[in-house]
């Protein structure tokens, strides 16, 4: 969260890839399963005062995630409604357009199936702190709900290599134009490696 996937993924459209953003594809997919995703959490919304839905009856997803983010099994049912969706969607765009070149933008991607098929993963990181200031700054949540919601994602780098993916740690704790700098320079060696 707040390392710096957004920045790479624009650098790589820039490159001629083509962006599936799983964020913007996970929404899709949480509209799409609303209904059954507000039935399994009713119970627990209830019973800490949470409106699972908004004003205009859509799924509330910041207080999903309040649910969610402190549970680690709350959060792997969810998981498991949305990831073989955002799985079956993305197979299917690909599948669908056979000669583009593809980037998965998705901070729990060693959690879907397709990593599998990634020729290169990207793992981009910056320190604490500074996620910790971007977050605040970007999506102005209190200290407690970042700490949840970066604890949910801990290890991703470890889960990551055991999918034995050809994986690249490329640091973000700089300027975008040194980011793209370290990008090219894994497209080189992955390129080099053939």
């Amino acid at each position: 969260m707040a390392a710096g996937k957004n920045a790479a993924a624009d650098i790589l459209r820039e490159k001629g890839f083509v962006i599936l953003d799983a964020d913007v594809m996970a929404h899709g997919v949480l509209e799409a399963k609303a209904d059954k995703i507000i039935k399994l959490f009713a119970q627990e919304a209830r019973s800490r005062g949470l409106e699972l839905t908004d004003s205009q009856g859509k799924l509330n997803r910041k207080n999903l995630g309040r649910i969610v983010f402190q549970d680690p099994e709350k959060l792997s049912l969810l998981e498991s409604i949305i990831h073989p969706a955002l799985n079956a969607e993305t197979e299917k765009l690909i599948a669908e357009n056979p000669d583009r070149k593809f980037v998965i933008n998705a901070a729990l991607l060693h959690k879907m199936p397709l990593i599998k098929r990634c020729n290169l993963v990207l793992y981009i990181d910056a320190p604490a702190l500074i996620r910790f200031i971007r977050v605040r700054k970007r999506d102005k949540l209190p200290f407690k709900r970042i700490a949840e919601r970066f604890s949910a994602q801990k290890e991703i780098f470890t889960k990551c290599k055991n999918q034995n993916a050809d994986i690249y740690r490329v640091g973000n704790s700089g300027t975008k134009k040194r980011l793209k700098n370290k990008i090219e320079a894994v497209l080189r060696v992955h390129t080099q490696k053939g």
